[in-house]
C-alpha cells in the first residue's frame, strides 16, 4: 500500500482489499450487513466468512485529512 496514510493501511478493510480481494473471483465471496447474517451465509453455502471491524471515526478523519479516499 505505498503511498498510503498509516491510517489507511491499518485498517482492515485495506487489507482484505489489497492482499485477498485480488486473489480471488468476485462470484467467490459477497457483503452481508451482520455477523448473524454472516454465520448464515457460511453455513448454508460452505464458505468462509470474514467479518470486518468497524472503521474508527479516528481513521476516517486521518485519511480524510491526508486526502485520500477510503478502500
Amino acid at each position: 500500500m505505498r503511498g498510503k496514510c498509516k491510517a489507511y493501511r491499518n485498517l482492515a478493510v485495506s487489507a482484505l482489499r489489497y492482499m485477498l480481494m485480488p486473489k480471488i473471483d468476485a462470484s467467490e465471496f459477497a457483503c452481508v450487513k451482520d455477523d448473524k447474517e454472516a454465520a448464515l451465509f457460511a453455513r448454508k453455502n460452505g464458505m468462509i466468512t470474514i467479518i470486518i471491524p468497524a472503521t474508527p471515526t479516528e481513521s476516517l478523519k486521518a485519511i480524510s485529512l491526508n486526502n485520500e479516499m477510503m478502500p
